[in-house]
Order: structure tokens, then C-alpha cells, then sequence
């Protein structure tokens, strides 16, 4: 009778296990980048920086560096965009991590004891911000902020939210991300080559 139940014990524990990490990309729901106006877009389409950047994790570890590489490459605003430490010849830019996305350190008990049913939700930032320098030059750099802040959602009520435009599982990725790293970006075009052709 005891095996029985640790058998049963076990079947349960791997049950709502294999739910929740079902769950976790098709059950969340968190607010997308912003979404920008039609100038703002095409403000950002005309705007060239033909440049290669370098990024630099500043204080904070390498993996945003990382992600900053990432959005930068998703822009597509720069020539080259490469981590530091790479070899990366005729570096223009230094792009250094300046804050963050800052995540809720949550733990969905209730979600994954109702595998699903009851979400969890909390507050996250989203994006990045940076600074962007020329090497070896005294200039003060150039600030970037393209974070954001929303709700997450963790359990089944994601699949609905996410019928919003405004909502989605992957708010780091995507067009919409892109577009909003460029249309950050594209405002900053004349202080970012005065950095350069100083």
C-alpha cells in the first residue's frame, strides 16, 4: 500500500511538473514593447548609424550584454554590433549596459498547484538602457533608454490576454521589439555621430 502511494505521489509531482513546463511560454502573458506612431516608424527607416559597436556588460553580468547585442542587431541601425572581447576591427562605439530588465522574483505556487488555473502575476521592466561612446574620448556619452514597465502573467488567462495587440509571450523579441529599439534609437542619430566624428 505504501509503494502504491509513493507511486502515485510521484505520478502527481511529474504531472504537475510536465503541466507547468507546458505551461511556461504558452501561459504567460506580458506587455509588448511600445508601440510607436507612424513618423516615429518612419523616422526610424530613414536613419542610417554605419557604425560598429562594440557591447560592454558594464557592472552587470555578460548576459546583457548579451541581450543588448541582440536588440541592437534586431534594429538593424548599425553596421556591425559585436560583444567585447571579440575581435572586432574599426570599433566606432562602445555601447555599455547602464540598467537592466528587472524581472519579479515570483514563484507561481499557486499556478502550478491548479496547473494553471489560478494565474500569478506581478510587475517587470522590459528592454534595456545603455550608454554609447567613442573610445578613448573624454565626450560624455550618449544615454539610451528603451525599457518599459507592465504586468505578467503567468497561467491559462495568458491565452486571452494575449489576444491583445498590446500582449504577448515573448515581449524581448520579435518586430515589435525591433522596431521599438529603432525608433529609440532613431532620435539620437545626430549625437551618436558627433561621438564619432569628433
Amino acid at each position: 500500500m505504501t509503494s502504491r502511494i509513493r507511486n502515485l505521489a510521484s505520478a502527481g509531482v511529474l504531472a504537475v511538473a510536465v503541466a507547468v513546463s507546458g505551461c511556461e511560454s504558452a501561459c504567460t502573458s506580458a506587455k509588448l514593447a511600445p508601440a510607436h506612431s507612424d513618423a516615429e516608424r518612419a523616422q526610424a527607416a530613414a536613419t542610417s548609424l554605419p557604425y560598429a559597436v562594440v557591447v560592454d556588460p558594464g557592472k552587470f553580468p555578460p548576459i546583457y550584454a548579451e541581450r543588448l547585442a541582440d536588440a541592437l542587431r534586431a534594429s538593424g541601425m548599425f553596421a556591425r554590433v559585436d560583444l567585447a572581447g571579440a575581435a572586432a576591427p574599426d570599433v566606432a562605439l562602445v555601447a555599455t549596459v547602464t540598467a537592466p530588465s528587472e524581472g519579479a522574483a515570483v514563484i507561481p505556487i499557486l499556478t502550478a498547484v491548479t496547473l494553471g488555473l489560478f494565474p500569478t502575476w506581478a510587475d517587470e521592466t522590459w528592454g534595456l538602457a545603455f550608454s554609447l561612446a567613442a573610445p578613448g574620448s573624454s565626450a560624455p556619452p550618449v544615454a539610451i533608454d528603451f525599457r518599459w514597465r507592465g504586468t505578467t502573467f503567468l497561467g491559462w488567462v495568458s491565452a486571452l490576454l494575449n489576444l491583445a495587440p498590446s500582449r504577448g509571450d515573448t515581449p524581448n523579441q520579435g518586430p515589435r521589439y525591433a522596431e521599438h529599439v529603432a525608433a529609440t534609437l532613431a532620435p539620437h542619430a545626430a549625437e551618436i555621430a558627433a561621438l564619432v566624428d569628433r
